[in-house]
């Protein structure tokens, strides 16, 4: 008899992705929080779902995140990086350094009688603290955002992604490998975790540019795309070095030389002349953007049903003080690293003014997602603090899910068209 079951969870994720994509374009409710919402609801009447284990989660979310990077890259364009690069770094990187030490300095009174050792309490705030882009993404999605500041949120997340995961493999070195932790040993490894991302991205990159050389092909175009991301994210993640870098490296790389090339055409065409630079014209790259936008539409809802797969709401109920006091900590951190981060960013000419409504947008575009979960199924089982800390991370990405949204588009609802004012 035949087995229909993937079949049946196929036709189910088509039918959630149509109905949260109308729910995003008609009621303005982000795709990602109507498929959670579809999730959990399965779990609550314990209908099987779309991933049943954690090791599923974890291959399905590596399989659609060079996806999901991908998509973020294309609208992340390179002239914009160099436009908000100081912000950017301060944002992604000073900032998320900044709330991981004061999570570390508030440990105590953020989970009491918890005898934490400091490497795992890194990790910890490495998992509350790494943002979600598709998540920020399919907010924005439903509301009228300034450029900038859509830059600077979308471009925070991505980035704050790649600073969290070389922290991450920094403690969790130090947790797992503690007599071989040394100040060298360390700096050699975040070395590596960084360049070795940047170096393979930009060679992945680099071949990719070459074979769009070949065709004119708009599938073909694409998959190159695809597998440029693909093949940088699992060589680093076999070297162990930063994935995600290394995809935002090579997609980018690759966008923006299409990018240039179609920009160089198009002064030529204008002046009379006949358009010959061009790697792939503008028709393929706008006919790309819209396949992958399509691959992303499933790949959210995929990946947050399956979010809602694996909650554990017994768990949830034992751990719900420290889930509470955990999301309260690290939200009242990151509203004070980004008033850092709006303070100097106003005081520093190259880099972007911040308004107060900026700010708040900032503050709660830092919904968790499924990059913290698989964080968390890194760390080894035997420790003990591993239960706690996975109902902490699933309490967390649930909270931010459902209640900085309300925050975010609130805030955008209640400035209006002020938010386009950056005095």
């Amino acid at each position: 008899m035949t087995d229909y079951s993937l079949l049946n969870i196929a036709t189910f994720v088509v039918i959630v992705a149509i109905f949260s994509q109308l729910a995003q374009d008609k009621l303005k409710l982000p795709a990602s929080i109507s498929a959670l919402s579809v999730g959990l609801l399965l779990k609550v009447l314990s209908v099987g779902g779309v991933i049943q284990t954690d090791y599923l989660f974890d291959q399905m979310t590596l399989i659609l995140l060079p996806i999901l990077l991908t998509l973020d890259i294309l609208h992340l364009r390179w002239e914009y990086v160099k436009k908000h690069g100081l912000s950017l770094f301060a944002a992604a990187g000073v900032s998320v350094l900044l709330a991981i030490a004061a999570g570390v300095g508030v440990s105590e009174w953020m989970l009491p009688g918890y005898e934490l050792p400091i490497a795992a309490v890194v990790m910890l705030m490495c998992m509350v603290t790494a943002t979600d882009p598709c998540s920020v993404s399919a907010i924005f999605a439903t509301q009228d955002v300034p450029k900038d500041l859509k830059i600077l949120a979308e471009g925070e997340s991505c980035g704050n992604d790649a600073t969290v995961l070389v922290v991450f493999s920094l403690a969790l070195f130090v947790e797992t490998n503690p007599t071989e932790a040394t100040f060298t040993a360390m700096s050699i490894k975040g070395l590596l975790v960084v360049f070795g991302a940047l170096g393979i991205g930009a060679i992945v990159g680099i071949v990719g540019v070459w074979l769009m050389k070949m065709t004119r092909n708009m599938i073909i175009e694409t998959l190159i795309l695809l597998g440029s991301a693909y093949l940088s994210f699992a060589i680093t993640e076999h070297f162990h070095f930063s994935g995600i870098l290394a995809i935002i490296t090579s997609a980018m790389l690759v966008n923006t030389v299409i990018l240039k090339r179609i920009e160089e055409d198009n002064r030529i065409i204008r002046k009379g002349g006949e358009a010959t630079r061009a790697i792939v014209d503008k028709a393929n790259h706008e006919s790309m953007q819209t396949f992958i936008q399509f691959l992303g539409v499933i790949a959210v809802t995929v990946m947050f049903l399956s979010l809602g797969d694996i909650v554990d709401f017994s768990a949830i109920a034992y751990y719900w003080k420290e889930i509470l006091s955990v999301f309260l900590a690290s939200t009242l951190i990151r509203a004070f690293v980004m008033f850092l981060f709006g303070l100097v960013s106003n005081q520093v000419r190259k880099m972007q003014n911040i308004p107060f409504s900026w700010y708040k947008v900032m503050v709660f575009g830092g919904v968790k997602g499924c990059l913290s979960l698989i964080m968390l199924h890194l760390i080894s089982d035997s420790k003990e603090y591993k239960e706690t800390f996975e109902a902490i991370v699933i309490g967390v990405i649930l909270l931010t899910t459902f209640v900085y949204p309300l925050f975010l588009v609130g805030t955008l609802k209640w400035y209006g068209e002020r938010v386009h004012h950056t005095k």
